[in-house]
Order: structure tokens, then C-alpha cells, then sequence
């Protein structure tokens, strides 16, 4: 197999009604420039194309995002590398409708058409990327275009001007070109700037059509080259190259080409040069505790080994517990690892796809591929009828899918919701405030916000203890003995632990020490010996271990009002050894209770 897909050759008319074959036609783009514009299939993109280091995008003319949103987002994944930047036109927003497309690790910007339906733009720009709209560059003419315009700040080298575009058809090229003009004048020209859309002008026929000339005499004029120079949107009757991206910087390092695939009747086309990028806040890494039942049984093994002696000999709890709490935790961390997660790891996110269904899918491609590149009728009839029948199946596959899903977690109220938010495609954005306003209404970012959170919990306690009403010690009582009876806290034996136990939750919110009850549960018949002889010495010298008086705090933030006095709620994650304690405790006191009343 080739490393590059094979030249598809195209065939178009001059004005004279001619045929010649593209690869024949005098290429006027780059007079003195080698053209590598190319046509990638998803595998070859995938295998020749690096975008990590780089300055990548990616325009795809989408027809309505309402309708074609979740196409797009599962072919972005299929292509494994991320773009900088994913540009749409004809995208169909609308107000009333609501904007709810996401995805993930990308910022959204967009202009809508005016007046009518149809038309507009879209930039979702990597989220660890800087930028900004520039107003003067991003407008909705009525019947004419939509733009869009972001700046992007890079790393130690000039910043990076983005905009997308989509003329109306049917509209005067000789407007939209004084008015684009126009609007460059808003761009400096020291910067590097990429203009990519949709701008149904068929720069294929720039010989025979002055205003189509003009259009590209323009961009010449402005120091914009266009990088695809390959027919955009084919079909059975005609070959046109009405998409493209310009870009005012044409190196070596420069990549582009168009991608064959059929999600829109357009192809999508891409670009790609090397730059540094100036990354809007520091990468972390995602990690996960590595717990199969493989690792489980490991570490119940060894709990089951120790002999806790050192633990059962030693008189002070405090001391008892640490070197307990010391010992379950390296076994832990021995036994289950925390890994850093890798991103490129993809689960199959459609279950109903079984192997038939994808190796149907391939030879779809195959068969789109043959009628894009002889573009004959047989060929078209041969794609579309197994493309139709393909998509019923897969679609009776996803309905049977989520029917048995339903059906078995008919019990389950929370899995059921999150079912129909998968299938509805609804999803909640996590978003951290870059900036919040304290007290005196002062904006406040970086270091002082965390600054501003740390001293509001360091007060909390202080500031709860001024509203307790004063207490005269010194105030004699005239009533009858406090003291009816004694309260009396019993040993727990073994059995009672294990009770309590099993009764609790799996929870895995961890506490202080990395503990969830999950774990907790799991291995509380290994650890059954040394947490009797903590708790019960614990009852019997009446002192409660220091290391089970530390709570993890986690602050419920109202993001929508940003203030940080606006504390709605605070989540208590209490260590899990402890609420063996409590238990124990609130049993002996009800029992009290249940004697004096």
C-alpha cells in the first residue's frame, strides 16, 4: 500500500465546453512554489500527518451542526490526532434552537446568519490555547457572508490570526470582495493570519470568470496563497474548489490536503506548519488508581499475611492507628498503583458497532472512494444504495442497543438518566473562573484568588464562634443532678464491625488519606484483628485518634455569580475509618438514651 492516496484525477469543463483532465490544467496558484496539496484517506492522514508540535486546522463545511454534529465529532476522534483549531461554516445556528455542541478540551466562538436560516461560522479553538475575538473582523452581513475572527497568542513568536468565512451563494463575488477587503485592513500584516471557509467561488474556473479572478487577484494582493488546489466538492456532473485555506506565511514546513470522506458533500481540508504555542494554563496529567480484581486479590493477600503484632502491642491508639494507617496504605499503593492515564487509549464509545457493522463500514469508504475517483453512474448507484442500507442497519443496531440497556436498568433511576443523556448527546461542562470578586467587589486572579479562598476557610471556624451565645460558668445550678446515669461505651466485638460495614454505601470519594469505602468494604476481613483492638482501645482510655480529626473540605463554588463570599455548600469528606467510630458510638448512645427516657 502507498504511502499517499493515489492521485484521484478529475475532470472539468472550460468555457468552451471542452473536457480536459485537472491534472492537464495550467496551475496559476503557485507559479514558482511546489504544490503538496494531496487527498488522504483517514489511515494515510492518520500514519503521514503529525500535528503535535504544530499549528493545525481543520475546515469542514458541516450543513447544519443540528444535524450532522455527532458525524463530525466521531470522525475527529477516528482521526486520533487533535487540531489547534476546527473551523465550520453553514453550521444553521440559531438563538432559539441553543448552541449545545461541544468538544472536549475546545473553546467555542461563533456567528450566526441574520434574518434567515442556514449559513454561519464556527471556531473551536484548543482550550489550552490564549485567544481572543477580534471585533473588527467578525461581522453577519445580511445575504452576503459571515466572519469570524480570533487572535492566538503563541510562544515567542508572532501571534496567529484565525478567521472563517462563508459566502452566501448566489450573492455578488464583486461586493463580497470590497467588503473582504475591507476587513483585512483590520489584520496587520506582520502577523502570521490563516483564512479558511467556505467561499463558493470556484477558484477551478478563475480563467473564464473575471469576478472569481478578482477574488483571488485580492488575496494575492493582500499576501494570501491558498493551500488547497484540489477540487473540494465533487459530485457525479461536476468538480468544483470552493473551499480552501489562505495563509500569508508559505514554508517548507507548510502542509495541507483534503481528507475523503462523505459525512457533508464537502471534503474537509487541513493545514499544518510548525510552531511553538503558548498554552493558556499548565497541563496536568490525568491519573487513575489501577484496581482489578487481579490487584484486589493481591492486596488482600498480603493484608491476610501481616500479623499486625507491632499494632496489637502498642498501648497509645494515637500510635496504634498510625502505624496501622501506615501499613494499610503501603500495601495499597503496592498492590493498586495510581497510573497516569493515556489519552490515546479511545473505548469504543459505540458498543452497537459489532465487527460486521465496521467492516461494512470500510467497504462503504472503498465504494466512496471508486465513485470519487471515476465518478460514474454505476459507481454512484453501486455507493449510495450500500451507504442507505448501511445506515438502517446501524441505526436499528443503536435502537436495540439502548432498548436493552433501558430495560435492564429499569430499577436504576440514576443509570437510566445518564442512558438518555448519552443518547440525547447532553453533557456538562466542567469550567474552572479565571477570575472571581471579593467582598469589596475587587476583581482578583492567580495566587490572590487562592489566597482569598484560604483565608475565608481559615476564618470559617473563628467567625461561627462569635455567633455562640455566651455561657456564665460561674452561674450556679439550682435544678436536679445532671448525672442520672452513667454512659458507657461497650467493646465492639468482630461480628459487629463486619455489620456495620456492609451496611455503609460504596462510595468512592476519598478522603485525606486516598481512601474510598469501596476499598474499605473490600478488605475489612483482612483488617478485622487491628481495627478491633484500635477501636476498642480507643473506648477503653476514652481518647479518639488525632490522624481521624482531619476532614477534606471540598467548596460547592456558584460559578454563575463568581463572587467568592458566594460559597453555596461544603462537602465533608470525612475519613472512612472514621465513621466506624461514629457508629459505634451513636449505637451506644441510643442504648443510653433508650434507658433514661
Amino acid at each position: 500500500m502507498s504511502t499517499m492516496c493515489e492521485h484521484i484525477p478529475i475532470q472539468v469543463e472550460n468555457s468552451e465546453g471542452c473536457v480536459h483532465d485537472y491534472d492537464e490544467l495550467e496551475l496559476i496558484f503557485f507559479p514558482n512554489i511546489k504544490d503538496t496539496c494531496k487527498y488522504y484517506t483517514d489511515a494515510e492522514f492518520t500514519s503521514n500527518i503529525e500535528t503535535a508540535g504544530s499549528f493545525s486546522l481543520i475546515h469542514l463545511n458541516c450543513r447544519s451542526l443540528y444535524s450532522n454534529f455527532s458525524k463530525i465529532h466521531d470522525y475527529l476522534n477516528t482521526l486520533q490526532n487533535k487540531f489547534t483549531v476546527i473551523a465550520l461554516s453553514e453550521t444553521w445556528l440559531t438563538d432559539e434552537k441553543g448552541v449545545e455542541f461541544h468538544f472536549e478540551g475546545y473553546e467555542l466562538f461563533y456567528v450566526n446568519r441574520i434574518y434567515k436560516r442556514g449559513g454561519g461560522v464556527a471556531l473551536y479553538v484548543s482550550s489550552d490555547l490564549k485567544c481572543k475575538i477580534i471585533e473588527c473582523m467578525t461581522t453577519a452581513i445580511a445575504d452576503l457572508m459571515e466572519c469570524l475572527t480570533v487572535e492566538i497568542e503563541m510562544k515567542k513568536q508572532r501571534n496567529i490570526f484565525v478567521t472563517c468565512i462563508y459566502r452566501t451563494p448566489g450573492s455578488s463575488i464583486t461586493v463580497f470582495n470590497n467588503k473582504l477587503e475591507q476587513l483585512l485592513v483590520g489584520m496587520n500584516e506582520n502577523k502570521v493570519s490563516v483564512i479558511c471557509g467556505d467561499f463558493n467561488i470556484n477558484l477551478l474556473n478563475v480563467s473564464n470568470h473575471t469576478s472569481s479572478l478578482d477574488f483571488l487577484d485580492l488575496m494575492y494582493s493582500r499576501g494570501f496563497y491558498p493551500t488547497i488546489t484540489r477540487p473540494s466538492r465533487i459530485t457525479s456532473s461536476c468538480a468544483t474548489l470552493i473551499d480552501n485555506i489562505f495563509v500569508n506565511k508559505f514554508e517548507k514546513t507548510v502542509k495541507s490536503g483534503l481528507l475523503i470522506n462523505d459525512t457533508t458533500d464537502h471534503f474537509p481540508i487541513f493545514v499544518t506548519y510548525f510552531c511553538e504555542i503558548k498554552t493558556n494554563k499548565e497541563k496536568f496529567s490525568k491519573v487513575i488508581r489501577l484496581r482489578t480484581e487481579e490487584t484486589l486479590n493481591g492486596f488482600r493477600d498480603d493484608l491476610m499475611k501481616e500479623q499486625w503484632n507491632n499494632v496489637c502491642n502498642t498501648k497509645n491508639v494515637n500510635k496504634a492507628y498510625e502505624l496501622f494507617l501506615k501499613k494499610y496504605l503501603w500495601l495499597y499503593n503496592k498492590n493498586c498503583p495510581i497510573k497516569i492515564w493515556n489519552d490515546k487509549v479511545r473505548n469504543n464509545n459505540k458498543p452497537w458497532l459489532t465487527k460486521g457493522i465496521l467492516k461494512s463500514c470500510k467497504k462503504k469508504n472503498k465504494l466512496y472512494r471508486d465513485f470519487v475517483k471515476y465518478r460514474t453512474e454505476n459507481a454512484e448507484k453501486k455507493y449510495k444504495a450500500y451507504k442507505n442500507k448501511l445506515t438502517t442497519i446501524m441505526r436499528c443496531a443503536k435502537k436495540d442497543y439502548y432498548t436493552n440497556v433501558l430495560m435492564e436498568n429499569k430499577s436504576n433511576i440514576k443509570r437510566m438518566w445518564n442512558v438518555l443523556r448519552e443518547v440525547m448527546g447532553s453533557k456538562i461542562n466542567y469550567s474552572q473562573p479565571l477570575y472571581l470578586m471579593n467582598e469589596q467587589n475587587v476583581e482578583i486572579s492567580g495566587e490572590k484568588m487562592a489566597d482569598e479562598f484560604n483565608s475565608f476557610f481559615v476564618n470559617v471556624g473563628p467567625n461561627l464562634a462569635k455567633t455562640i451565645p455566651f455561657y456564665n460558668e460561674n452561674k450556679s445550678w439550682t435544678g436536679e443532678s445532671r448525672v442520672m446515669q452513667s454512659f458507657f461505651l461497650d467493646e465492639v466485638s468482630e461480628s459487629e464491625i463486619i455489620s456495620t460495614v456492609s451496611k455503609l454505601k460504596s462510595k468512592c470519594s476519598c478522603d485525606s488519606d486516598g481512601l474510598d469505602r469501596y476499598i474499605v468494604k473490600e478488605t475489612i476481613c483482612c483488617i478485622i484483628r487491628p481495627l478491633k483492638y484500635i477501636i476498642n482501645l480507643s473506648f477503653n482510655t476514652g481518647s479518639f485518634p488525632e490522624k481521624m480529626k482531619v476532614a477534606r473540605i471540598i467548596p460547592l463554588f456558584n460559578l454563575a455569580i463568581g463572587i467568592v463570599s458566594q460559597i453555596i455548600g461544603l462537602y465533608l469528606c470525612f475519613l472512612n475509618f472514621q465513621k466506624f467510630w461514629r457508629s459505634f458510638s451513636l449505637k451506644n448512645l441510643i442504648v443510653f438514651l433508650k434507658n433514661i427516657l
